[in-house]
């Protein structure tokens, strides 16, 4: 069962700057990571285990999981 995916305030503005940072090079591109993004957040909304843990200094990040977005290895969400 799928469990309500949270998107911070700070992951959207982050999300929305990727998008147009892409859209100036490519518009093609953007819609491919909006669309890599959507599919990766449901991934997460179903299976929200996947990804690595990461270690982060501030201890309200413990646990925290990271996971690349296919086709946009560097895009961690």
């Amino acid at each position: 069962m799928a469990r309500a995916l949270v998107i911070r305030p700070a992951a959207d503005w982050d999300y929305d700057s990727a998008v147009d940072y892409l859209a100036e090079r490519s518009v093609d591109l953007a819609v491919r990571f909006q669309e890599a993004v959507a599919a990766a957040y449901s991934r997460l909304s179903s299976l929200p285990e996947i990804g690595a843990r990461r270690a982060f200094l501030q201890p309200s990040l413990a646990g925290l999981r990271v996971w690349p977005v296919p086709e946009f290895p560097s895009y961690l969400i």
